[in-house]
């Protein structure tokens, strides 16, 4: 892995589901070996409060060495100012250094339908991957020109701000429509942030 010159390892932090904590440990270990620092991507619920209290506590106990922040939420595609004004503290408080992005954790779409608040975060951030509508050969030779072009749109929406991509796979992790069985009592939303199948 070293080999590869990796930036930074990113681990995705659902503070709403209960091994959160260990995610944390295990990314924070795997980071040290690696001699890297952590890209954290935070999805909070509605109790986005009560849950970045509890990772406060987690990150001082753990003490990751973390680079860069992701702020988002599970009912929304795109974040809004709320949720980075409620965490942009505590994140800051904790490594001050480090910067503190949003966006989405689905496609530029989100940020094309909803801008993100620039002038609050650091970097905006957004997925690729080249499977999004078809999955045929030709398909997947002709997406990076087309994901050239959603970094150029995104520019045009963020300005002279960081854009960090991310991540960047070669399959969909995400399903952005629809909601999985047995979740709908959490949020429609929620689906975004569900792995699909290996």
């Amino acid at each position: 892995m070293k080999l590869l010159n990796l930036s930074h390892l990113r681990v995705d932090l659902p503070l709403f589901e209960s091994d959160y904590r260990d995610r944390l440990r295990r990314a924070g270990e795997e980071a040290e070996k690696l001699g890297v620092e952590l890209e954290v991507a935070l999805i909070l619920s509605n109790a986005a409060r009560k849950e970045l209290m509890g990772l406060r506590e987690a990150l001082f106990q753990i003490k990751p060495r973390v680079c860069t922040w992701l702020i988002f939420h599970i009912g929304e595609s795109s974040t809004t100012e709320k949720w980075i004004q409620l965490a942009r503290p505590l994140l800051k408080e904790y490594a001050p250094a480090a910067k503190v992005g949003a966006g989405t954790n689905a496609y530029f779409t989100e940020i094309n339908r909803g801008h993100p608040p620039v002038a609050l975060i650091d970097l905006v951030s957004y997925s690729i991957n080249p499977q999004v509508h078809a999955f045929d050969d030709a398909t997947l030779v002709e997406n990076p020109e087309t994901q050239r072009i959603t970094v150029q749109n995104a520019r045009r929406i963020i300005g002279d701000k960081l854009l960090a991509i991310s991540p960047v796979t070669l399959r969909p992790r995400l399903q952005p429509n629809g909601s999985p069985p047995g979740r709908e009592g959490i949020s429609g939303d929620y689906v975004r942030y569900q792995r699909t199948g290996s």
